[in-house]
């Protein structure tokens, strides 16, 4: 009885660990949308592979803007500054910083920005075909809750974003200080 017993609870433990293995597995979004830019061969029942992308998310009510700040610019964007992306044909969209990574990316998901594929950030290829960022670059999301605002799932231009302004010299002062770190530690 006690073997047949321990045969229960053991596979009960398996089960439940089983269904919850399970329960990560189903892809839920964050929050309400429009999935875009799905893979055209991707159908219902797929798997996809760990940090796959199925395809871009867009909220209704909100544009989100992802963008990419260099580490020595990291220190002067704050969540809640204002910002503005400014598109190719000159329109403007007023944005607000709501998110700011303090981990640097360690593989770009935005091929567009890809020096590969003429983009502004330097890149090399990674294994698998990751695009791996020269420089150390931080990802931010801005927001806009603008209903007029276009809610593509792509949008080219420029981000800027108010920060406090940094002088000629605290600017040669890091350089140098982050020199002299860099050769002290070689």
């Amino acid at each position: 009885m006690a073997k047949q017993n321990t045969q229960v609870s053991e596979a009960a433990a398996a089960l439940w660990r089983s269904e919850t293995r399970a329960a990560t597995l189903v892809v839920r979004a964050p929050f309400a949308g429009e999935l875009k830019d799905v893979p055209p061969d991707l159908r219902i029942g797929d798997d996809i592979r760990r940090l796959e992308r199925p395809g871009i998310l867009i909220a209704s009510t909100v544009a989100v803007v992802e963008a990419y700040v260099t580490e020595a610019d990291l220190d002067r964007v704050r969540t809640g500054a204002s910002a503005r992306l400014i598109l190719l044909d000159g329109r403007t969209l007023p944005l607000v910083v709501s998110e700011v990574a303090h981990i640097s990316t360690r593989a770009l998901d935005v091929a567009e920005l890809a020096s590969t594929n003429e983009g502004p950030i330097a890149v090399r290829r990674g294994t698998g075909g990751t695009l791996v960022p020269e420089r150390a670059i931080y990802r931010v999301i801005l927001a806009t809750s603008d209903p007029s605002a276009e809610t593509t799932s792509r949008l080219a231009g420029r981000i800027v974003i108010e920060a406090a302004p940094r002088s000629f010299i605290d600017i040669l002062y890091r350089k140098a200080v982050a020199l002299i770190i860099r050769e002290s530690s070689m």
